[in-house]
């Protein structure tokens, strides 16, 4: 018996351990990320568009394309995945417009900010896959909280952000009921493909 309560509280602590190196990991990973485009957001050194690209290659390594579309694409009435039904070519082309859309989104959004703080909350596990960690955005006139949600690459052997809550609104749930609407309306995944290639040479609004 004393063998078996060892055993479990040496692989207790084991755990903890490995959740301590995976809130480390992923708060180190959002704070560095984040600060150098806090930076960029400020250097008004440099002319806008390079500025965008400049943020959009700063965020690209924390983000997973891949997974956010699976997820804002959704699942079909058997509860199978949107994404699987796509053939490879297909799959190719809509990570490739959805990240372009999702760049143009996030650069769109932080045009916005000018003189706001970034607090950092704690990074909070979910699962043993999964983990999210909160952000206070301060301003002068209004607080918004934003919670990034985080899974294991294991290809990458990293973590990566597959969705964003920002001010209560979460991004995959968005662009799932814009999506669905547009396969409606587009019948085929050729044609919805086209219409989010459209969508994704939206260029960000000007300010």
């Amino acid at each position: 018996m004393k063998s078996i309560i060892a055993f479990c509280f040496a692989l207790l602590l084991f755990n903890q351990s490995i959740f301590a190196d995976v809130k480390t990991d992923v708060r180190e990973l959002v704070v560095k990320t984040v600060d150098a485009v806090v930076d960029m957001i400020k250097n008004e050194t440099i002319e806008k568009n390079e500025k965008h690209q400049k943020i959009i290659k700063l965020l690209k390594p924390m983000i997973d394309y891949v997974n956010f579309g699976k997820r804002s694409l959704g699942k079909d009435k058997n509860n199978k995945a949107k994404f699987d039904r796509f053939s490879k070519k297909q799959k190719r082309y809509f990570v490739k417009y959805f990240s372009k859309r999702e760049n143009n989104f996030m650069v769109d959004i932080l045009d916005k900010y000018t003189d706001e703080k970034v607090k950092y909350g704690e990074v909070t596990i979910v699962s043993d896959k999964r983990v999210k960690m909160k952000l206070l955005i301060e301003s002068s006139d209004s607080d918004n909280e934003v919670e990034l949600f985080f899974s294991y690459n294991k290809r990458l052997k990293r973590w990566r952000a597959y969705d964003i809550i920002v001010e209560g609104i979460e991004r995959s749930k968005t662009n799932n009921n814009q999506f669905n609407a547009m396969i409606r309306e587009y019948k085929t995944i050729n044609k919805f493909l086209q219409a989010l290639k459209k969508l994704s040479e939206t260029a960000p609004a000007k300010k």
